[in-house]
């Protein structure tokens, strides 16, 4: 499986997808969105079966929402206690 992140080079075209492979994408956010001082995140998960006409993706009806357990710190930029 491979994982796109923002180190990875950038597909700029479709077709240069592999369609016998498995890809991740995900993009980690500098400035999180808080709850109550707390970060959180929602994982929705999709599946694209084609990329040509018709386009065919399906979205899951479940999802997962994730809260974290310790304040988020702005200045190390993680939920770790010093």
């Amino acid at each position: 499986m491979d994982t796109y992140s923002p180190n990875s080079q950038a597909l700029d075209d479709v077709n240069m997808v592999n369609n016998e492979r498995t890809y991740v994408v995900q993009k980690y956010l500098q400035n999180p969105a808080l709850i109550e001082g707390y970060k959180f995140d929602l994982r929705i998960y999709v599946l694209v079966t084609s990329m040509i006409e018709p386009m065919q993706i399906m979205i899951f009806k479940d999802g997962l929402v994730r809260l974290a357990s310790e304040p988020y710190d702005r200045t190390t930029g993680d939920g770790e206690k010093d």
